[in-house]
């Protein structure tokens, strides 16, 4: 089955990624194959397509010229925070089981065994 996004998905799926401007990362048919990689599952698109931005970021290093200076390392960061947000949404690595602890109570003794050593 192919899945195509309708154009009204394609502008808010750029609002999402932040590839909105004059020189968008994704073109619509770019997007169109992440949708379709993704089998019509517009939150985990959200999630491939930050994948591929955040491997293109991880390239990206600081720089200073003069009274120039810019720090492309912080791009990398913020696109790192979005996607880790947008995982826990789109259920990817674990979803729900992704939260919450597990109290394991190692040094107790099980009451309902008897111990020679009590």
């Amino acid at each position: 089955m192919t899945y195509t996004l309708t154009a009204e998905q394609l502008t808010d799926l750029r609002a999402d990624i932040a590839d909105e401007g004059a020189s968008p990362a994704f073109s619509d048919t770019e997007l169109n194959r992440l949708y379709n990689r993704a089998e019509g599952d517009y939150n985990r698109t959200v999630v491939y397509a930050l994948r591929q931005l955040l491997a293109s970021h991880a390239k990206l290093h600081d720089y200073a010229a003069g009274q120039s200076q810019e720090s492309l390392q912080q791009v990398y960061a913020h696109v790192r925070d979005l996607l880790s947000y947008w995982e826990r949404i789109a259920g990817e690595f674990g979803g729900a089981l992704y939260s919450g602890t597990l109290a394991l109570q190692l040094d107790e003794a099980d009451p309902s065994t008897e111990s020679e050593w009590s």
